[in-house]
C-alpha cells in the first residue's frame, strides 16, 4: 500500500509541476490559444494521483496489490500514462513555439494511450477477480 500512496504522491508533484509549466510558458510566450500543455496537469492528477489513491484504499480491503500480475499491470499502467503525458508536453511545447505538429506525434501519443488502457483494464480486472 505504501508503494501505491508514494506513486500517488509523485504523480501529484508531477501534476503541480505540469500546471506551473503550462501557466508560465504560455504567459511568457503570450500564447492564448488552446494547447496540449493544458492536458498534462489534469491527466497526472486524475489518472495518476486520484487513481492510485483509490487503488490504495481498495488494497486495504481486497488482496490484489502484492501479486506478480499486479506488479506487471502497475508497470504497464505507469509506462503508458507517463508516455502519454510526455507526448502531451512535447506536442504542447511545439504548439506554443509555433512549430508544425505532424501526425507522428499524435500516433506516438496514441501508443501511450493504448499501453495506459491495457494497464487500466488489467488492474481493474485483477481487482474484480479478487473482490
Amino acid at each position: 500500500m505504501k508503494k501505491l500512496i508514494n506513486t500517488a504522491f509523485v504523480y501529484a508533484l508531477g501534476a503541480m509541476a505540469a500546471g506551473v509549466f503550462f501557466r508560465e510558458v504560455t504567459r511568457m510566450l503570450n500564447y492564448t490559444s488552446r494547447t496540449y500543455l493544458s492536458l498534462a496537469h489534469g491527466h497526472l492528477f486524475l489518472l495518476g494521483t486520484l487513481f492510485f489513491l483509490i487503488v490504495a484504499l481498495l488494497s486495504k480491503f481486497i488482496d490484489f496489490a502484492e501479486t506478480g500480475s499486479f506488479r506487471k499491470a502497475y508497470l504497464v499502467y505507469n509506462v503508458g500514462l507517463i508516455w502519454t503525458v510526455a507526448l502531451f508536453l512535447v506536442h504542447g511545447w511545439m504548439e506554443v513555439q509555433g512549430m508544425e505538429v505532424g501526425a507522428m506525434i499524435a500516433g506516438i501519443a496514441g501508443l501511450g494511450h493504448i499501453l495506459w488502457g491495457v494497464g487500466l483494464v488489467w488492474i481493474l480486472n485483477l481487482i474484480r477477480s479478487r473482490a
